[in-house]
């Protein structure tokens, strides 16, 4: 994936190199860094959790697609289950996705 020094300089590596989960502390880098990705070719999923408990499982089933992996709709907060919706992600054609 990562072959030269161009590569280093790209968008994903310092999201990726230290594992696939980051923490952004201002909303500035958050959605640059989102535009970056976009610009790259991924599929940036974005989660608002500002909007409560429910609004969340509501966006998190429709963008793991729960109906059409699970044959129900709506995740119940279950984490194993959610580890499961993780599994086959990402699911596009591209196989370049970050969930936000």
């Amino acid at each position: 994936m990562f072959g030269d020094e161009a590569d280093l300089k790209r968008a994903d590596w310092p999201l990726l190199q230290d594992g696939a989960v980051n923490l952004f502390r201002r909303i500035d880098i958050f959605e640059e860094t989102q535009g970056a990705l976009a610009v790259l070719g991924y599929d940036v999923l974005a989660v608002d959790c500002r909007s409560g408990w429910s609004a969340f499982q509501d966006q998190i089933s429709l963008v793991l697609r729960w109906q059409e992996q699970f044959g129900y709709a709506g995740w119940n907060g279950n984490l194993n289950a959610l580890n499961d919706a993780l599994r086959y992600f990402p699911f596009g054609p591209s196989k370049r996705s970050a969930l936000a």
